[in-house]
């Protein structure tokens, strides 16, 4: 499983994937490199994180999400 976060503020990897093409991009690499699933999340856990509203978390999740599955990448919302 790869795991693409989607946040300002992962925990992870520093947001370093918030920017959807980024994002998009990190999940084709992580499929190349054998992630048979691809696993991404708009909200992050880290100590002290500010809670995302819905409508913000699918803002950030869903073009991500839509790009990749309809690339044929097997997807999941964290």
């Amino acid at each position: 499983m790869g795991i693409i976060n989607v946040t300002p503020d992962s925990f992870s990897d520093g947001g370093q994937f918030f920017d959807a093409e980024t994002a998009i991009a990190h999940g084709r690499k992580l499929a190349g490199e054998g992630a048979a699933i691809l696993d991404v999340g708009g909200e992050s856990t880290r100590p002290g994180a500010d809670p995302v509203s819905p409508d913000d978390e699918m803002a950030r999740v869903l073009p991500v999400v839509c790009a990749l599955a309809g690339e044929g990448y097997c997807v999941s919302i964290d």
